[in-house]
């Protein structure tokens, strides 16, 4: 059975505005790659709000909404390490399908082999966390399933949106639970005249 996970966010601050609290997370680079906010709750001063997850992979072709800039997925596959899949054109429409599980250890591989270029990224627990743009036909994208996660608090954020676009309060923090612990909090926390960012995993 999965483990499930939780961070619940805190909002101890005094100003009278909703901060958005994120989950995000880095891989190891690729050309064009692009973090977006994977798990993300809007809390006013004085509140909480709790994500949860389970660890489980997602192959993904993606689309880009002008519209606050963020990306979501338009197809989603249920993917394992060394899975790869293929995205074809059926009917004028890009889809993606499972191809084999003879990629290399640790990696999931999508490979744009449609007509035009593919928006392909990797998704855990059935949301986006990591896209590649633009992806040219008969180019294989090969993701390093290496995960770090790191929590983080911004000014306006929506779900989906590159976070390097978006303006950040304080400076993300590493999330990480040692063997036994599932779930964390985070507190946003007025110091002086700033704004601090705190993090802590619970039993």
């Amino acid at each position: 059975m999965s483990t499930n996970y939780s961070v619940t966010f805190y909002n101890d601050t005094n100003e009278p505005k909703v901060v958005h609290f994120c989950i995000y997370q880095s891989y190891p680079e690729l050309p064009g790659l692009k973090t977006v906010a994977w798990k993300e709750a809007g809390v006013y001063r004085g509140g909480k709000s709790e994500v949860t997850w389970k660890i489980a992979y997602n192959a993904m072709i993606c689309e880009y909404h002008d519209d606050g800039g963020r990306y979501t997925n338009s197809q989603s596959c249920n993917a394992n390490l060394k899975d790869e899949f293929e995205v074809t054109d059926k009917d004028g429409t890009q889809v993606l399908d499972y191809f084999d599980s003879k990629g290399s250890e640790g990696t999931i591989s999508i490979c744009n082999s449609s007509n035009e270029k593919a928006k392909v990224g990797i998704g855990v627990d059935k949301s986006l966390a990591i896209v590649v743009p633009d992806v040219d036909g008969n180019i294989k994208t090969v993701f390093k399933i290496t995960p770090t996660y790191y929590v983080a608090a911004y000014e306006d954020l929506k779900k989906g949106q590159v976070i390097s676009e978006v303006g950040l309060i304080d400076h993300p923090l590493e999330l990480k639970f040692t063997p036994g612990k599932t779930k964390a909090e985070a507190h946003l926390e007025q110091v002086g005249n700033s704004l601090k960012l705190s993090l802590k995993t619970n039993d």
